[in-house]
């Protein structure tokens, strides 16, 4: 084989070169790969398996999102009910009807339902940054605004 020095069959592999000079240029190049096939398959296979998991895990995280986003909403409508009923439950102790106790226990538990769904946000807000990072920087905004728009 002729060598010019811009051989680019050899880009995977190592090259020697042994050149006679008798009046012009010739060369033998002897080219080995540096990978043979069962560490080039070995290497594919990781690859494979590691693009596996990542989609796997971005499908658990979006699941989680989803379930997530679900509770917040019904805490956020159980929220309202409650202070509709706390308010129409204070009206009620204001002009004697009702007893304070009752108010108080109400309270209570609108106080823990916002808890709860404060801690469902938080939940919702790490699920989705989790996602975002597995986007490339240019494609986080579409995603972010996908995933807002069902929220």
């Amino acid at each position: 084989k002729y060598f010019n020095g811009t051989d680019k069959d050899t880009t995977d592999y190592t090259t020697t070169t042994d050149t006679i000079k008798a009046g012009t240029t010739a060369a033998i190049t002897l080219s080995v790969p540096l990978l043979d096939s069962r560490e080039a398959r070995e290497r594919t296979t990781d690859m494979l398996k590691t693009v596996q998991t990542i989609r796997e895990t971005a499908l658990s995280s979006f699941n989680q999102l989803r379930e997530k986003q679900a509770a917040a909403r019904n805490q956020s409508s159980r929220i309202k009910e409650l202070t509709a009923y706390v308010a129409w439950l204070q009206e009620r102790v204001d002009a004697g009807v009702d007893y304070q106790k009752e108010l108080f226990k109400e309270k209570i538990v609108l106080m823990k339902e916002q808890e709860a769904l404060d801690i469902a946000h938080s939940q919702v807000t790490t699920l989705t940054d989790s996602l975002l990072g597995m986007v490339d920087e240019g494609a986080r905004p579409q995603l972010k605004t996908m995933l807002r728009e069902r929220w």
